[in-house]
């Protein structure tokens, strides 16, 4: 895909989201078994695990038949399990029959790491049910407050391992939001495991990616590139990361490092449009060293063809020795 570039702008950025556009399109199912929380009229999906299209912690708004009652009075706050139909484009529980109460919601015990004074979840135990992260998908990241307000200082806890318990859970739209912690319940259980930091390191990079834009949009340009180091280094795949740091980087005023960084978006990519395209605008502000420079990272990229052909001419146009 190609997209303009410009020197000195601030670039429109593809949005930050770990969610399958392919979930968008998916047809409803036919009827299912799962397990989850009832609070008033939403579902907090625990399973099933079988299958990637159910997403766990992924809340639901249930939509009973008229033939078939749903008590939601004597099913709040409550884990239950129900045969029912998941509308998985509008998130929707459609039809819950054969509903049977599990055990009380709360308290919740979440078992995670802290990083970046952040509690990523990858045990979550409502009452007996324990449910624990299989992938990297089921992580999410929690808020635990005290005091009724105020967040929990999870600081002198840097890369531990921890377990803290609490109830008046908030879930807007995937895992838990927020929770009050219940006094004298945390317990440090030891470090994170190898195994354990790379279970979360795909949310981990999507949280400092996150951290990244908000100092963006704040023109702290520094803070944002150190944000975006960190998502890169926990988590390497995710190519779109090299090209939000490549804008700042441009704004810092580093075009060759940021040359760079296209370089390695282009090539997750397979192609070398975005290279070409910015070397054509550092040629139009009489940056032909740089241009230079990009087109030979393009060259790097499309070696081959007419493509090749076009990048020589270019090259040969700046006028630049050998």
């Amino acid at each position: 895909m190609k997209r303009g570039i410009i020197f000195i702008s601030v670039f429109s950025i593809l949005a930050f989201s770990l969610v399958p556009l392919s979930w968008a399109t998916m047809p409803m199912p036919s009827n299912v078994d799962v397990t989850g929380c009832v609070t008033g009229k939403d579902f907090l999906l625990f399973g099933p695990h079988e299958t990637k299209d159910y997403q766990r912690f992924y809340k639901y708004t249930i939509n009973p038949c008229s033939n078939i009652p749903f008590d939601f009075k004597a099913y709040d706050k409550k884990v239950i399990t129900a045969n029912t139909a998941l509308n998985l484009r509008d998130h929707h529980l459609v039809c819950p029959r054969d509903v049977k109460i599990v055990g009380p919601c709360e308290p919740v015990t979440f078992t995670g790491c802290v990083v970046d004074k952040t509690l990523f979840v990858f045990k979550t135990t409502f009452g007996s049910i324990a449910i624990n992260a299989k992938e990297a998908h089921d992580i999410f990241r929690t808020v635990p407050i005290i005091n009724d307000k105020e967040p929990f200082d999870l600081s002198p806890y840097e890369g531990e391992k921890i377990q803290l318990t609490g109830g008046n859970v908030t879930s807007q739209y995937f895992g838990i939001d927020s929770f009050t912690v219940v006094p004298k319940s945390m317990k440090v259980t030891g470090k994170c495991s190898k195994k354990e930091s790379k279970l979360l390191s795909q949310t981990v990079s999507g949280y400092y990616r996150q951290k990244a834009d908000g100092y963006k949009k704040e023109k702290k340009w520094q803070m944002a590139l150190d944000y975006l180091n960190k998502a890169i280094e926990s988590h390497l795949w995710h190519c779109i990361a090299y090209w939000e740091r490549h804008d700042i980087k441009m704004n810092l005023n580093k075009i060759k490092e940021a040359v760079d960084d296209v370089y390695l978006f282009d090539k997750c990519e397979e192609g070398c449009a975005n290279l070409e395209q910015l070397g054509d605008n550092l040629r139009k502000i009489g940056e032909k060293a740089l241009a230079s420079y990009a087109y030979h990272k393009a060259l790097d990229l499309c070696s081959t063809g007419e493509k090749k052909e076009q990048l020589l001419g270019k090259l040969k146009s700046l006028g630049l020795k050998p």
